[in-house]
């Protein structure tokens, strides 16, 4: 290797490795358990490198690419960004690396983070679903997500459109910690329309990327950040998807990392349930409140986990004991919609069905299905076997 080139640092070669195109995680791994260490990679010969079981024409693009001077020039711009503290970086042969992610197979080498650091030791409850919920699936979000903030659970979501930003957003209403894995550098807005939340999140939760600070958004590195949510979480829980969907793909890497997969049932008739049905089917523990979830995990509720209504501040979610220590304290809304009191008087006489109700009220079946739950959630109605609901 060029001498004026040559890298000294073994941090700094993980950094660098990092960047280099086509060198995955995996492979990475197997270059390091052949080499010995970053910078021994480095002075792997062609054949050497091709112990990441990759083809010679590969392995001559990454020797080409290692004594390529914009690589180089791009570690010192990265190099200057972290001493500025424009961002921060933890590689695995850091202390603050997570020690959760540690354990997980083609765990990333290197993480860059903004915001709260470490990750909660306790782990995080992972979050996910479709880009493109029905109002049931967003009140489904917001609801367990509060209902588990409220109890001092940190969540963990992707930042994506949809049930992605219900949850980070639902974390940030109720004062707590919520955790954003990018499929792009810290560097970039993605979703723009998300360049608020992203903002907010760096400030008051954690921003995290396996990726170097300036790599723009590529459709291969969103399923590839999926298995840094699961890992970082001690379950997960998928609120609508479709059958083919990246929540699906998070909740097949939680079950081969050993984390607890959790799926919400919606409607036989609903396309967006049918990956959570699925799930479900296949052995994911059914979810209906925060409830299942905090008692699955052994995670004593400071109050029952009950909160309904629009946004909730921070200070209605808390209260101060005799010690100054600040205790979860769920929030609870009687104000009812037109709908709701509607659904109230049906069910009081005779229990009815959604599609009756929907039949008796002339609304859409989802905002029948969406009233029914925050009805239950708020301890108005029950859910009776037959899939028929009575008022308490």
């Amino acid at each position: 290797m060029n001498r004026g080139l040559l890298l000294e640092n073994e941090r700094d070669a993980w950094i660098f490795l990092n960047r280099i195109p086509e060198l995955s995680a995996a492979r990475f791994h197997r270059l390091l358990y052949a080499a010995q260490s970053g910078l021994g990679i480095l002075e792997l010969s062609v054949a050497g490198l091709q112990a990441a079981d990759v083809t010679r024409d590969v392995a001559e693009r990454w020797h080409r690419a290692f004594r390529a001077p914009e690589h180089h020039r791009w570690l010192e711009a990265e190099r200057e960004r972290l001493s500025k503290g424009v961002c921060r970086l933890a590689t695995e042969l850091d202390e603050e690396y997570p020690a959760r992610l540690r354990e997980v197979v083609g765990r990333p080498p290197v993480l860059y983070y903004k915001g709260r650091w470490p990750p909660p030791p306790e782990g995080c409850v992972g979050l996910v679903g479709t880009r493109r919920p029905s109002a049931y699936g967003r009140t489904v979000a917001e609801r367990l997500t509060t209902d588990l903030t409220v109890q001092g659970v940190a969540t963990i979501s992707g930042l994506a459109k949809g049930i992605d930003t219900c949850v980070h957003e639902a974390t940030l209403r109720a004062g707590g910690h919520t955790m954003a894995v990018l499929g792009c550098g810290l560097g970039q807005v993605y979703p723009p329309q998300n360049a608020a939340l992203q903002e907010r999140i760096a400030e008051y939760g954690t921003l995290v990327s396996e990726f170097p600070y300036e790599a723009p958004p590529d459709a291969r590195h969103f399923p590839q950040r999926n298995r840094i949510i699961s890992g970082l979480a001690r379950g997960v829980v998928v609120i609508e998807a479709g059958a083919r969907s990246g929540a699906s793909i998070t909740a097949r890497c939680a079950a081969e990392q050993g984390r607890d997969v959790y799926a919400v049932p919606g409607s036989i008739f609903e396309p967006m349930s049918a990956g959570c049905h699925r799930l479900i089917q296949e052995g994911a523990k059914c979810v209906a409140r925060a409830a299942d979830i905090l008692d699955d995990l052994g995670i004593q509720a400071v109050t029952p986990a009950v909160v309904s209504g629009g946004p909730v501040s921070s200070k209605s979610l808390v209260r101060q004991t005799s010690g100054g220590d600040e205790v979860a304290k769920s929030a609870v809304f009687d104000t009812l919609s037109a709908l709701e009191n509607n659904i109230l008087q049906l069910v009081a006489g005779v229990p009815m069905s959604a599609d009756e109700i929907s039949q008796k009220t002339a609304q859409r079946f989802d905002q029948v299905a969406n009233s029914l739950l925050s009805l239950e959630l708020k301890g108005r109605i029950r859910a009776l076997p037959g899939q028929r609901y009575a008022r308490r």
